[in-house]
């Protein structure tokens, strides 16, 4: 189950799906989630606090600024071993080098 970030999120909520996906908490923030697009598709998993960390440093490292919610999809794509998919470049910059497949958005 691939995991969204908060622009695969919006573009969720506009088109219907047959699968489901993977988010974080604060990447729904302020997504209506009685949504008929969205209900039924989407699983709510906290990444570890280990892995959260992990995805900072090497964005760091990196000398990239990632915001909360896209640390928080990083990491739980990395605790799953599942793909992210993000329009943002410096989210695929950060899987690039973490070794997380990505794909652009829906």
């Amino acid at each position: 189950m691939p995991v969204l970030d908060p622009t695969s999120l919006k573009k969720l909520e506009w088109i219907a799906v047959e699968r489901v996906f993977l988010s974080t908490p604060s990447s729904l923030r302020g997504k209506d989630l009685s949504n008929p697009m969205l209900a039924g598709h989407l699983e709510i998993y906290f990444p570890s606090e280990e892995s959260l960390k992990f995805v900072d440093r090497k964005a760091k490292k990196l000398g990239i600024k990632l915001r909360k919610s896209e640390v928080e999809c990083l990491a739980l794509a990395l605790e799953m071993e599942e793909e992210i998919w993000t329009d943002v470049e410096r989210v695929r910059r950060v899987a690039e080098e973490l070794g997380i497949k990505w794909r652009s958005g829906l």
